[in-house]
């Protein structure tokens, strides 16, 4: 007589091939062969994923069919005003940048606005689509670490505080776009005191930004590849020191690897994350208080390597993806050996990334706490991520084109939007 096991829990998601026989391992009873368009939640069942929704399309206002990049970037200045920045290549070799929010692209009302920036005067018709252009796209071929006076749109790193979102490139001066209303938003240059003298077009421009303890931070160009420079304490646009230093100074290190592995990401947790092509580093003050010229400790603590995809944040969790794209890494502190440790998130789905790997990614905290994940040929993936509760299960989706971008913005109805 066949022995039919009830199956109550999906929790574990797809599981790879490698890990078929394994009935004596815990999370095989909770996983399956094959999840294709549905979501395995926290509690146990799988659920279908949700539909989606047309909202615009992009070649009616120039998108170039010949070069189809896009990049998607969240913008959040509170839970009521939130934008998903979308920026893509046009017919004339330019980037653009459009708006989107919960209701689909942004346009000019009626009346529309007479002024953008404050003081300067726009005639734009009403319902047009709000657009930036940004300035030719760089080069084909570029390259992370070339010098060139084009958008970097595949690797430019970014930073939101408030009203602003600074943007960082191999191939040009540190920029920001402001926003000063749904409809006016500006691309500008920064002007710095004491800037690093390191950064110049010959010598690259600083390719990483973020902020970490009221200080504006930057990290590696083509001249100094493990270098970070932070700004002072509360002045984002000032980095140099009094003729006697103080805490407040800016900061400028130098990881000290023994290598010449170029920083791809850096963000902000309890201390300073800063992950490179081959190892990932904390930095703190070396007593334990906040980063001051004078205080700085950079430690290395684990070896995996990353690719210059911007990490996730995920309660206190940190996490990244591996160099060669193909494995999701959890960057976390462990009490118990008093150092932060690395966890594969992949290893037993090590099927889903195996022959394309992952190129975005965007995390939905709400309804249920998925990683959603582009892979290099069109795929969409996500990972139910639970970690208190011993959840982290794949699943994979597919439709009838491919996906470009992604990103999450917080929505209506108490949901994230994807």
């Amino acid at each position: 007589m066949p022995i039919h096991r009830l199956k109550h829990s999906f929790s574990a998601g797809e599981l790879g091939p490698l890990m078929a026989a394994r009935v004596d391992f815990s999370r095989h009873n909770n996983g399956c062969k094959s999840l294709s368009n549905m979501v395995c939640t926290t509690q146990g069942p799988a659920t279908r994923r949700g539909g989606f929704r047309y909202i615009y399309d992009l070649t009616s206002i120039g998108l170039n069919p010949a070069d189809p990049r896009v990049r998607m970037l969240p913008f959040v200045f509170n839970e009521i005003q939130a934008y998903a920045m979308i920026f893509f290549v046009d017919i004339n070799g330019d980037v653009i940048l459009v708006f989107g929010d919960k209701a689909g692209l942004i346009v000019y009302g009626d009346p529309p606005i007479t002024e953008c920036p404050p003081g300067t005067p726009v005639t734009p018709t009403p319902g047009d689509i709000v657009s930036l252009n940004l300035g030719p796209v760089a080069a084909p071929g570029y390259s992370p670490g070339d010098t060139d006076t084009g958008w970097d749109i595949d690797y430019f790193d970014w930073a939101q505080s408030g009203d602003e979102m600074y943007i960082a490139m191999s191939s040009q001066a540190p920029q920001v776009i402001k926003r000063y209303a749904s409809s006016c938003w500006e691309l500008a240059s920064l002007t710095f005191t004491d800037q690093p003298v390191d950064w110049s077009d010959v010598n690259g421009w600083p390719e990483r930004v973020t902020f970490h303890q009221q200080r504006l931070a930057y990290a590696a160009n083509l001249l100094r590849r493990q270098t970070v420079w932070m700004s002072k304490a509360g002045d984002f646009y000032a980095f140099g020191t009094e003729s006697t230093v103080v805490d407040s100074d800016a900061i400028t290190f130098t990881l000290d690897s023994g290598t010449q592995n170029k920083i791809v990401w850096m963000i902000s947790g309890k201390s300073l994350n800063v992950g490179t092509i081959g190892n990932e580093w904390t930095v703190t003050g070396s007593t334990r208080t906040a980063l001051t010229p004078s205080n700085v400790l950079a430690q290395r603590q684990t070896n995996n390597g990353s690719e210059p995809n911007k990490p996730l944040m995920v309660g206190i969790t940190t996490l990244f993806i591996e160099r060669h794209g193909r494995a999701v890494n959890e960057f976390v502190y462990d009490f118990n050996v008093d150092s932060y440790k690395t966890s594969d998130m992949s290893v037993l789905s090590e099927h889903v990334t195996k022959y394309s790997s992952i190129r975005d990614w965007t995390y939905q905290q709400t309804p249920d706490n998925i990683i959603w994940c582009i892979r290099k040929d069109g795929y969409l993936l996500g990972i139910t991520y639970q970690r208190e509760h011993e959840v982290i299960g794949w699943h994979v989706h597919n439709t009838k084109g491919d996906f470009e971008a992604i990103t999450s913005v917080p929505g209506d109805d108490r949901e994230d939007e994807v």
